[in-house]
């Protein structure tokens, strides 16, 4: 009948869920990420396809050489967003990955820690039992000499 460690015990939970928590955030910032590797392909394939078309009769040439400069300009800013938001969400994939290996290191400690707790407290247990036999096997050796 021995008392638990409960509140180390919360603790290791709390550890396991704030793991827990950053492994869904990392699942989710990969996902980003590769959301923006998958927009910026499609935007460089874009932006490589765009060109003036020699079909147009000469005389709208040059509105349309403007116009496809002018898109594949746009394209291009496009691109570079896509490729400042990837380098941000990679320095905070980063972040998350460093917080994450902190975290399950200190949820290790505390599961060993108490492990442990539980492995004296059993020892404990197993001692205090059997003293109660060494003393019941105790006293039914003196009955049988009396």
């Amino acid at each position: 009948m021995s008392k638990k460690p409960r509140g180390l015990e919360v603790v290791v939970n709390l550890r396991e869920r704030e793991k827990e928590k950053l492994v869904g955030e990392l699942a989710t910032r990969r996902a980003l990420a590769e959301r923006h590797r998958n927009t910026l392909s499609k935007l460089d394939a874009l932006c490589e396809t765009a060109g003036p078309s020699g079909a147009q009769r000469p005389a709208n040439l040059a509105v349309l050489s403007l116009n496809c400069g002018e898109y594949k300009s746009a394209v291009m800013k496009m691109a570079a967003g896509q490729r400042d938001e990837l380098g941000l969400q990679e320095a905070e994939m980063r972040r998350t990955e460093q917080a994450l290996v902190k975290a399950t290191h200190r949820h290790e400690a505390m599961s060993k820690t108490l492990d442990r707790k539980l492995q004296g407290i059993a020892r404990d247990e197993a001692r205090r039992e059997q003293k109660g036999q060494d003393e019941l096997a105790t006293q039914t050796w003196l009955r049988r000499l009396a």
